[in-house]
């Protein structure tokens, strides 16, 4: 966020009661587990034990990288055939898996505590910052609000939640981003809590050592990202270099720092066209940040060069991800082409993207305004930093970067809502004193209470936009109540059912080779079942060795035949099936497979999980 370069301004607040911080803290989270979690609690199973089975086919594939890990094996592997080379970040699916190896747990006990809590953090931290920006220790309780904001799906119709776009995307509130649990959400709260951690010593005008600390840490936390999900990195980025840029320009106006910033913005934008064309979409991404090149090259001026010291920070945390992509891409990963060449133009058009962020763009105004009123710089860049970044990434369709702006959109309406609400509290603080950041600087001693009333006029106006502000965002958080009720529907993947613990006994001793699996059962839910290698793999996420091979062989076993070539070479030497199923050829009628052993998981029918081995000659 802004940089470590101001003055040093102390502004000491009046500490609010340690206990009743704790407390105010304290049920925050309660009421985030209550409006995140609680629409699942009136089920029998376990909400520790069950996967929610919510847009679930990509957090299958993710938790398969968990099941691999919690089993010691942390190859880079394609995780179902476990054979070629994953480059999909999954720093935090490593962690994950480390955390049920050491632990013992589940891998989907393991995803839904460690999820779980990293949310419970971000809730907490938001409600601290709240009260070290006040003083006051019920503005704590503030901590879980941010997370219910929606987009106004609700105007849609019954039922709705969410706005269904073209293809697969859709916008949706942080409840909705967070629901999953998966490496997007953990990135997205671990930045959160970073951002808020950089915010506060600035709104409390701490020493520029504290902001220099400050700043490294985020630094590292933003860096770090791109090993966890290239998306919430390329958010927070975006949303980081914008506001750092716009505190530059803004804390120490110069005439033609502003204009040559202002200028790049349509420049970056026209030339960002070009690059893409000419040499593709990801380096037209990186043209987008060249509109704050002029104020972080102020920043290491006016900070004698300490300024790099976070940027090399980011820089190194980034490393691990880009080596790894660079090393694949230099050995032609044929992943990595489809995987560039298949972005969508999936952007956020007028009017939809203003309206559905109205509960994040009126209070972002607001910010703005008072900041320019009061010649504070902190609120201004904020609010205006946020709101450039934010509407450059989410239409980077149009300047041909085409990263799946919505997912960019999403993950910024989240950044800044877990962000704003320090602010906003600030803003009223310091404007119901009655007084301009100079005079609260001058006055830093003085604790809150001491402070004199700002005029009627003033105190009629922050009452008027509280009450807006309050208003739009409740009127928003209509989704999220859909969204609960729709929750309270949800199912939830047990892993614990009758064919699951015969799909895990009969497949115990396959233990070299993958498993293809007939058409009545899930690949994915087999290998969470049998923790062993699967002939299948996700497309958009990583290609096993030989992707043509495993395509054939499974082709050619549901058609009733063994094709020996392709099974040999995708490491192929079981079939899974079920007896009951009528959708395929009967396995025993194949030539080439051998049955070798079934579990019944249904006493009443005798249906059974059937294992088959594969003769390839």
């Amino acid at each position: 966020m802004p940089t470590p370069a101001s003055p040093v301004r102390i502004d000491r607040r009046k500490p609010a009661g340690r206990l009743t911080s704790v407390l105010a803290v304290a049920v925050a989270v309660l009421l985030f587990l209550v409006t995140q979690v609680g629409m699942l609690v009136h089920r029998t199973g376990s909400v520790v034990t069950s996967f929610r089975d919510y847009f679930v086919y990509d957090q299958l594939s993710y938790l398969s990288m968990v099941v691999n890990f919690a089993r010691g094996d942390f190859a880079s592997v394609e995780p179902f055939t476990e054979t070629g080379r994953n480059t999909y970040p999954h720093l935090y699916y490593v962690v994950l898996g480390a955390f049920g190896h050491v632990t013992g747990l589940g891998p989907v006990e393991s995803w839904n505590i460690v999820g779980t809590a990293l949310q419970a953090g971000l809730v907490a931290a938001i409600g601290i910052a709240c009260i070290r920006v006040t003083g006051r220790a019920w503005t704590g309780v503030l901590g879980f609000a941010p997370l219910l904001l929606g987009t106004f799906a609700w105007t849609q119709g019954p039922g709705q939640w969410y706005w269904q776009m073209s293809s697969h995307a859709v916008m949706w509130g942080p409840f909705g981003v967070l629901f999953t649990l998966n490496g997007e959400a953990a990135a997205l709260s671990v930045a959160g809590i970073a951002f808020l951690g950089a915010l506060v010593p600035f709104l409390r005008g701490s020493s520029r050592r504290a902001r220099l600390v400050a700043m490294t840490a985020v630094a590292v936390v933003v860096g770090g990202l791109l090993n966890v999900h290239v998306y919430s990195f390329l958010a927070t980025v975006f949303l980081s270099f914008y506001v750092v840029a716009a505190y530059a320009v803004i804390e120490r106006p110069r005439r033609r720092l502003l204009v040559l910033s202002a200028a790049l913005v349509p420049a970056s934008l026209a030339l960002a066209v070009v690059v893409a064309g000419a040499v593709g979409p990801l380096p037209a991404f990186v043209v987008g940040l060249l509109p704050t090149v002029p104020g972080l090259l102020a920043t290491i001026g006016r900070t004698r060069g300490l300024a790099l010291i976070p940027m090399g920070a980011a820089l190194a945390a980034t490393l691990p991800q880009i080596v790894t992509t660079v090393l694949a891409s230099a050995a032609g990963d044929p992943f990595l082409s489809y995987r560039v060449a298949s972005s969508k133009d999936l952007g956020v058009d007028l009017p939809l993207g203003p309206i559905a962020g109205a509960a994040l763009i009126v209070p972002l105004v607001l910010i703005l305004v008072a900041g320019i009123r009061a010649r504070r710089t902190v609120w201004t860049a904020y609010a205006g930093g946020a709101m450039l970044a934010w509407a450059i990434t989410s239409t980077n369709d149009l300047w041909r970067a085409n990263q799946e702006p919505y997912r960019l959109w999403i993950d910024s309406f989240l950044l800044i809502a877990v962000t704003i609400v320090p602010v906003l509290l600030d803003v009223a603080v310091r404007t119901l004193r009655g007084r301009t950041d100079a005079a609260a600087d001058a006055d830093a001693d003085a604790a809150v209470d001491a402070s004199p009333l700002a005029p009627r006029r003033t105190r009629t106006l922050v009452a008027a936009a509280t009450v807006l502000v309050v208003v739009i965002g409740a009127t928003s958080a209509l989704d999220w109540g859909r969204f609960f009720s729709a929750g309270r529907q949800l199912g939830q993947i047990t892993f614990a059912e009758p064919l699951d613990r015969a799909i895990a006994d009969v497949t115990a001793g396959a233990t070299e080779g993958s498993i293809v699996t007939g058409p009545c059962l899930d690949p994915q839910i087999v290998k969470i079942d049998s923790g062993r290698s699967v002939a299948h793999y996700n497309l958009g996420m990583a290609w096993p060795a030989d992707r043509d091979a495993v395509d054939d062989a499974r082709t050619a076993l549901a058609a009733g035949r063994v094709d020996a070539e392709a099974t040999e070479r995708a490491g192929i030497r079981w079939y899974l099936a079920l007896s009951d199923c009528a959708a395929a050829p009967d396995p025993a009628s194949v030539p080439g497979l051998e049955e070798v052993e079934r579990v019944v998981h249904d006493p009443a029918t005798g249906a059974a999980a059937v294992l088959y081995r594969i003769d390839i000659g």
